[in-house]
């Protein structure tokens, strides 16, 4: 159970941050001109940068000193025996079944949101960016309880 919880929760802070980051990148980037482009990161990128090489690291730490099956390739998908394969499946069909619902619904407010109020391409580009992170977020947490909850409670799968 270990290397899940290890592994959402770095896929959530990763998410955080490049999703921080990308913010910062669009509202630190001038306006482009006809013929050009610029692009300017900031603290928040180099941030991102800096965690990812570190959680890179940390996983393949894991791996050869976990010994509990983690393998950085399946990443949460790893698992040690039959039973943590079950789960994992388990876990990934209700997050899949739960984004089947989340997309749709968050993606027609996102457009009904943008239909009414009227804002700027940075403000749009930023929303999208925050509504896309929240989803993938939630697909993290989710597929972590699931798996939690069905390896606490012994469910039948």
């Amino acid at each position: 159970m270990k290397k899940i919880i290890f592994e959402q929760v770095g896929n959530i802070i990763t998410t955080i941050l490049l999703t921080l980051a990308l913010i910062e990148i669009i509202n630190l980037s001038p306006k482009p001109l006809a013929g050009s482009s610029q692009i300017n990161a900031g603290s928040l990128f180099f941030i991102f940068l800096i965690w990812s090489s570190v959680f890179g690291l940390l996983r393949f730490a894991y791996q050869k000193y976990g010994h509990d099956g983690y393998n950085t390739k399946k990443g949460e998908m790893s698992s040690f025996d039959e039973r943590e394969k079950h789960l994992s499946h388990f876990a990934a069909a209700k997050t899949y079944r739960l984004f089947i619902a989340l997309i749709p619904s968050v993606s027609s407010t996102i457009i009904f949101v943008q239909l009414v109020i009227p804002m700027t391409k940075n403000q749009s580009q930023i929303i999208m960016l925050i509504s896309f992170s929240v989803v993938t977020c939630i697909g993290f947490i989710n597929y972590l309880f699931c798996w939690v909850l069905a390896d606490r409670k012994n469910l039948e799968i």
